[in-house]
């Protein structure tokens, strides 16, 4: 699973070297961006809640799976559950990217870092680092086990964008919650089907209750009357039985 937020230039300062350094693209957490940890403070019975309401909403609105799964609320609740088992992304990225600064800074001193995009300025240097981690187009970032949970690379239009790489953790929680999103999904969309079937079924046992009252009172008086309303009733109660099992698609 990708997300990609917004990306504003922003502006680092780089200790080491006592000299600036900007980025053209900069990576964007939590809502709208990447899940890291501390993200969000719901625990699991508020995110399940969450995700349950939400469903419900979306299916008032009309929407399909497909709709739904593209709905920026769904994607910034999905981050939220996701960010309660993140590493430490945000801490991560921007560690990497200052210990990279001082030592692209260390081996071309003259470089004046407040003129050129960071990000760019490593790929375009990529072949003085011995490291497979930054390409002519691409920055993977590590955890401290080595496993990629970010990167900076080209994207499918050609552009240069930020992607996360979720953990194991995080791919577990995903699909967790996307359980969680589609049974409510599913019994929102099913309720009203019920209710419809219930109020069917309650009109075939009252029709069927009052065909059974007026056929008895036929057997004690048989009147041109009672006759009429027995064989009215039992015309309403074929009628109500006929609906519900239409409705069941049985007929």
């Amino acid at each position: 699973m990708i997300i990609k937020g917004n990306l504003p230039p922003v502006g680092f300062n780089q200790q080491r070297t006592n000299q600036s350094f900007h980025m053209n693209s900069k990576p964007v957490f939590g809502i709208g961006g990447m899940p890291t940890k501390g993200a969000s403070n719901l625990n699991d019975n508020e995110l399940k809640s969450a995700f349950e309401e939400l469903a419900k909403k979306h299916v008032a609105a009309g929407k399909n799976l497909s709709q739904a799964y593209h709905s920026s609320e769904l994607q910034n609740l999905m981050t939220k559950a996701t960010s309660t088992v993140s590493p430490d992304r945000a801490g991560i990225i921007n560690n990497t990217l200052s210990g990279l600064a001082g030592k692209l800074q260390r081996m071309m001193p003259m470089l004046n870092m407040n003129r050129f995009c960071l990000l760019q300025t490593l790929m375009g240097n990529s072949n003085i680092f011995n490291t497979r981690s930054i390409g002519n187009n691409f920055i993977h970032f590590n955890d401290s086990s080595g496993n990629i949970i970010a990167m900076f690379s080209q994207q499918p239009n050609g552009s240069m964008g930020w992607d996360f790489v979720p953990t194991d953790a995080e791919t577990a929680r995903m699909v967790e919650f996307r359980r969680i999103y589609n049974d409510a999904f599913d019994r929102a969309r099913a309720e009203p089907q019920i209710m419809k079937h219930n109020e069917l079924t309650m009109a075939e046992i009252n029709a069927g209750a009052e065909y059974r009252k007026l056929a008895a009172e036929v057997k004690l008086n048989k009147t041109p009357d009672n006759i009429a309303a027995k064989n009215a009733a039992r015309e309403a109660y074929e009628a109500a039985t006929h609906s519900r099992l239409t409705f069941e698609g049985r007929i």
